[in-house]
C-alpha cells in the first residue's frame, strides 16, 4: 500500500511539474504581446506635457455649395419660398458672392459676400438689415368689409391676368393701402429682403367693377429692344444660330455645353446649349427631336464687352439706362425702394420677352435678356 501511494505521489509531482512549464509559456507570449510600461529612471528621457499638447487645426473654407448652404440656413422658410439663391461670383478679397432673386421677377433682392475662412456674412443691398429676411406678406380679408372683400378679388383678378410671370400665387400681395374718392386703391408687391418690390397701385371702381392701373404693365417694345450688336450686326432674342451665323460674329467660346432636358413637362426631351464668352453668356433652345438648329432663349451680358442695341452695356451709370427708357423711372416707384440698387425691366408680355437690368450703386451691373416659354 505505501509503495502504491508512493507511485501515485510521484505521479502527481511529474504532473505538476509538467504543467509548470506550460503555465510560464503562456505568460511569456502574452508578456511578448503587451508589455509592462517602462518605470522611469534617469536614463529613461520624459516627454514634457508641453510637447504633448495638441497642435492647432486649421479650419477648412468653406466651399461654394456650402456657401449657398450657409445663406439658406439663415433665411427664413416664406424667403425661400419666394426667391432663389445661388452662387454669383467671387470678389476680389475671395468672398463668394451669393445671389438671392425673386422667384416671380427674378429681380436681385440681395447680394451675399461669404467670407470662406471665418464664415462671417455682409450683405450689399441691406447692410443694415443683413439677413432679416422678411416673411410673405398675406392679405387680411378678416379686416375687410364685404364691398372691400370684393373690391380686393377684382384687384387679385386683375393682377393675375395681367403682371405675367411678375405675379406670383401665394407670393405676391394686394393689399388694401387706402381710398382716393372712395374708391379702394391696392398695393400690388413682391415681398424682398428688407425691402419690398412694387408691381402696381390698383383702384377699383366698384360701381361699375373697373380697375385702374397707376403704372403701364405693357410697353411696346420693338425686337431692337430685346437684342445685343457684335461687328455691327444685331443679334436678336430667338434669332436662330444658323441664321445669325454666331461663329463668325461672337468668335470661338470659351466653353459648350449641350444637355437633353429631362423632368421637363412638355419640354422634356428638348435641348439646351450654354454657350459661354467673355462678358456674354447665350442659352439657346431646340425642340426636341431637333438638337440641330437652335435659337437664342436668352442673353446675359456682365462687362462691356458687349452691348444692347440701343448701346446699353454693363459698367454705365444708371443715368444712362433712364435717358433711354425715361419710362423706367416711374415703374414701381416705391418711396421705400433704392432707385440705384434695384432691378429695372421692359417687357411684352404678349410675346413673352424680357430684359432686365440689375443696377448695384448707381451701375447697370448685369444685363439680361431673356424669352419665357409659355
Amino acid at each position: 500500500m505505501k509503495r502504491f501511494i508512493a507511485i501515485a505521489g510521484c505521479m502527481i509531482l511529474l504532473a505538476g511539474c509538467s504543467k509548470t512549464p506550460a503555465n510560464r509559456s503562456a505568460q511569456e507570449a502574452a508578456f511578448s504581446h503587451h508589455p509592462p510600461a517602462a518605470t522611469a529612471t534617469a536614463e529613461t528621457p520624459q516627454v514634457s506635457s508641453e510637447a504633448a499638447a495638441p497642435q492647432p487645426t486649421a479650419v477648412r473654407e468653406l466651399s461654394r455649395e456650402e456657401a449657398v448652404e450657409w445663406i439658406k440656413s439663415k433665411l427664413s422658410d416664406a424667403s425661400l419660398k419666394e426667391s432663389s439663391v445661388r452662387y454669383q461670383d467671387t470678389d476680389p478679397d475671395g468672398n463668394y458672392i451669393i445671389a438671392q432673386s425673386s422667384s416671380a421677377t427674378t429681380e436681385i433682392m440681395e447680394w451675399y459676400h461669404v467670407n470662406p475662412k471665418t464664415q462671417e456674412v455682409t450683405c450689399e443691398i441691406s447692410p443694415d438689415e443683413c439677413l432679416a429676411g422678411s416673411a410673405v406678406s398675406e392679405d387680411t380679408p378678416a379686416l375687410l368689409n364685404p364691398e372691400q372683400q370684393e373690391a380686393q378679388d377684382l384687384a387679385r383678378a386683375f393682377a393675375e391676368k395681367n403682371l405675367g410671370p411678375r405675379y406670383v400665387d401665394g407670393v405676391t400681395a394686394v393689399e388694401l393701402d387706402h381710398e382716393d374718392n372712395g374708391n379702394p386703391v391696392f398695393h400690388v408687391y413682391n415681398p424682398g429682403s428688407g425691402h419690398t418690390e412694387t408691381l402696381d397701385w390698383l383702384t377699383v371702381n366698384l360701381a361699375d367693377g373697373t380697375v385702374e392701373a397707376m403704372f403701364t404693365k405693357s410697353a411696346r417694345y420693338s425686337e431692337k429692344d430685346f437684342s445685343i450688336s457684335a461687328k455691327n450686326a444685331t443679334i436678336p432674342l430667338k434669332g436662330w444660330d444658323n441664321e445669325l451665323n454666331l461663329a463668325e460674329l461672337l468668335g470661338k467660346p470659351l466653353s459648350q455645353v449641350t444637355e437633353t432636358l429631362q423632368n421637363a413637362d412638355t419640354l422634356t426631351g428638348s435641348f439646351v446649349r450654354t454657350v459661354e464668352y467673355p462678358g456674354l453668356t447665350l442659352q439657346l433652345f431646340s425642340p426636341k427631336q431637333d438638337g440641330k438648329a437652335f435659337w437664342i432663349m436668352n442673353m446675359k451680358l456682365t462687362d462691356s464687352s458687349y452691348a444692347t442695341a440701343k448701346g446699353l452695356h454693363a459698367g454705365m451709370p444708371l443715368a444712362e439706362l433712364i435717358k433711354v427708357y425715361p419710362e423706367l423711372a416711374a415703374e414701381g416707384a416705391d418711396p421705400s425702394a433704392d432707385p440705384d440698387n434695384r432691378a429695372y425691366e421692359l417687357s411684352d408680355q404678349e410675346t413673352y420677352t424680357y430684359a432686365r437690368y440689375d443696377v448695384k450703386s448707381g451701375v447697370i451691373r448685369e444685363i439680361y435678356i431673356y424669352h419665357l416659354i409659355p
